[in-house]
């Protein structure tokens, strides 16, 4: 029991290191900031249940999430998620928030034991 209790969590860490592949590369230039890394520290001890980045284009938010995700999260095995609406439509995200959920449950299940969601096959291979 021991030993596929092992195989399934060397598993989930290989799809959450596969999932977010692209985002340890978008942050390979990240420039440490410790400030902004302890207030996303204090995320993971549960003291604030939220942190608002502000800051203008360009200023390094989303590379700091990348890095953080990439260094922090997937290699301590907590499972994350990122949706990033410079990549999706977010007026799509507005209008169909379910949209946002099933990409954010898709992302989570292979780091979850167990797989707890179900995915339906798609019908003669063809996708969503």
């Amino acid at each position: 029991m021991a030993l596929s209790g092992r195989r399934n969590e060397l598993a989930r860490t290989l799809v959450a290191r596969e999932l977010h592949r692209s985002t340890f590369l978008g942050a390979a230039r990240y420039l440490h900031r410790p400030t902004l890394e302890a207030g996303l520290e204090r995320l993971l001890d549960g003291a604030p249940h939220a942190l608002r980045l502000v800051g203008a284009g360009g200023y390094g938010k989303a590379t700091l999430l990348r890095w953080f995700i990439s260094s922090r999260c997937v290699e301590t095995g907590i499972p994350c998620a990122l949706v990033d609406l410079d990549v999706l439509d977010p007026v799509n995200a507005v209008r169909y928030p379910f949209l946002v959920a099933l990409e954010i449950a898709h992302q989570l299940n292979g780091q979850l034991t167990g797989a707890p969601v179900e995915w339906p096959r798609p019908a003669l291979g063809r996708g969503w």
